[in-house]
């Protein structure tokens, strides 16, 4: 099953929140290696570009900020302050905003 996760990665600024978000530990340590989302710096047209792993996309991790329990909001869509990542609909997905890159495929 598909969680709505609506990447805009016009809005993106690289701020890595999202990465710091979903690679927080109950325990407090973060390390964003270990996050579900990665930022990717395209160079070429000056541009950052969010990409979920397959697992993202398979089934909702289960991170949730405590502000948002319950409402089935991923911790890496309420940490981003650009709306890059948003709730939407499945049909717009990671791989329409990879094609509008400039042709560059992650999936």
């Amino acid at each position: 099953m598909n969680i709505p996760i609506k990447i805009n990665s016009d809005n993106c600024r690289g701020c890595r929140r999202c990465e710091m978000a979903c690679s927080w530990q109950e325990n407090g340590m973060i390390n964003p290696k270990n996050a579900g989302i990665k930022i990717h710096i395209l160079d070429e047209v000056g541009k950052h570009l969010p990409v979920l792993n397959q697992q993202c996309y398979e089934a909702f991790c289960g991170k949730e900020p405590k502000e948002a329990a319950g409402q089935g909001i991923p911790s890496c869509v309420f940490a981003c302050a650009f709306d890059a990542l948003t709730m939407g609909d499945t049909d717009d997905n990671q791989n329409e905003s990879i094609e509008n890159e400039g042709g560059m495929n992650h999936a």
